[in-house]
């Protein structure tokens, strides 16, 4: 059997046992992306597409609260919705006026293009409180969890701009395809990440869910800052839950602030670009839930 002799020779061997292993880790987190260039030739834009609790619906327990309705936006494309959406959306330091529609959850769509067959139409939808159902039986005007619920997280973000993404077969890539998308939540670096629970100000009513939101978390699900995977599209991938353990009105909190290495090289300074959005639930007991929904009824 032949050993190994400490001192250079197993110095030697250590490094290239780690050099083997990087190059292994390197080739894995690349996956196809090594065949497409990009040319970044201007800014971007991060689109918070899909923000939901429990995939927008509560099957079994709880209250759905509002249907699904498309954004509308100039034109039908999810940069434009969300053109619209993101000022709703954004997490503000003071109460809702009573204009203001509250959202609770937002996912993309697509359908054909009835005026051209081979074109797709995109937006957004969201769930707000602006289309809460009256009649025939009036529900919340946001979503409503039972405690004891183990609530599923899902957040999207795709990256916007006039880069140009080309393939080897000379193939040009747009935000709209989703090979585009896959490289740029590879490339787009978070350097912080924060998502949390804020009860709101005010008594348990369906009437307080635009108050305003306690500056102090009530539950930190998830805060990261780097680390050694700090892609988009690793945060994207991880599982996230809120578990309900009492009856309030929340707002949940998803806060990230995104680098772009690449985008970087053609900029004076480095430089991030913060995401801050939220969406508002009510938890509570069966019990408690229906006294709400009752208080609809009878305004």
């Amino acid at each position: 059997m032949t050993q190994i002799k400490p001192g250079k020779s197993m110095g030697w061997t250590l490094l290239k046992a780690f050099l083997c292993v990087w190059v292994l880790l390197l080739c894995v987190g690349t996956g196809g992306s090594e065949d497409l260039i990009l040319n970044p030739v201007g800014p971007w834009t991060p689109v918070v597409t899909e923000f939901l609790l429990a995939g927008g619906n509560v099957s079994s327990v709880g209250d759905p609260g509002p249907p699904f309705e498309k954004i509308t936006s100039r034109f039908p494309s999810i940069p434009s919705a969300w053109d619209v959406l993101k000022e709703m959306a954004a997490i503000k330091d003071r109460a809702y006026y009573a204009s203001e529609h509250v959202l609770s959850g937002w996912r993309p769509w697509t359908s054909p293009d009835p005026k051209n067959k081979g074109r797709l139409l995109s937006g957004i939808e969201a769930k707000s409180s602006e289309h809460q159902t009256l009649t025939p039986a009036p529900g919340l005007p946001v979503l409503g969890l039972e405690v004891g619920m183990k609530v599923p997280i899902t957040f999207k973000v795709e990256i916007w701009g006039r880069h140009r993404l080309t393939g080897k077969d000379d193939r040009q890539y747009f935000p709209g395809d989703a090979e585009y998308q896959k490289y740029m939540k590879e490339k787009i670096q978070v350097t912080d990440f924060s998502l949390t629970v804020h009860k709101l100000e005010g008594d348990f009513g369906y009437q307080h869910i635009r108050n305003r939101a306690l500056p102090e978390a009530y539950m930190v699900i998830a805060k990261h800052r780097g680390g050694w995977d700090n892609s988009l599209a690793s945060y994207e991938a991880q599982a996230y839950t809120l578990m309900i353990k009492d009856a309030y009105l929340a707002e949940l909190q998803l806060e990230m602030r995104l680098r772009f290495p690449e985008s970087e090289r053609l900029q004076a300074s480095a430089y991030d670009i913060p995401v801050r959005i939220c969406l508002r639930f009510i938890s509570g007991t069966k019990k408690s839930v229906r006294k709400i929904s009752d208080e609809i009824r009878k305004k």
